[in-house]
Formats: structure tokens, sequence, C-alpha cells
């Protein structure tokens, strides 16, 4: 993960619009409670967060959007 996504994520959290975590067991978020880790894993708490986390992500990273993982 580049330094520039974890510093904008830091920024976000301390504005209150996101939640982030390293290393993040996606276990924990799966209906089955199965999965590997996320390096990062980041919960927004509104559509802009969303919109801006994916747009700074695509420029400086891989990701992927995880839905409800039900399925």
């Amino acid at each position: 993960m580049k330094a520039l996504v974890l510093q904008f994520l830091k920024e976000m959290q301390n504005k209150g619009s996101l939640n982030y975590y390293e290393n993040h067991p996606l276990s924990l978020v799966s209906t089955f409670g199965i999965g590997g880790r996320a390096r990062v894993f980041v919960l927004p708490f509104d559509k802009d967060a969303l919109v801006d986390t994916v747009r700074v992500a695509s420029l400086y990273s891989e990701y992927a959007v995880i839905g409800n993982a039900s399925n």
C-alpha cells in the first residue's frame, strides 16, 4: 500500500469520514466467517467518502470493493 493512500485514509479517519484497519481479517465481516486478511480494510460512512477513497486507491494502489461479503 502506498504511503500516500495510507496518509489519505488517516486524514479521512481523523475527519470522521471513515474507519480503516490494516491487516484486517475478512472473516470478521463475512457472512460465513471465512476469508483471508486485507492489507487495508476501509469502512466509509457515506457515499462521498467511498467515492474519494476509490478515486485515491485507483491512482496509487490495487483495490477491491466488497459488498456485504455474503456470497
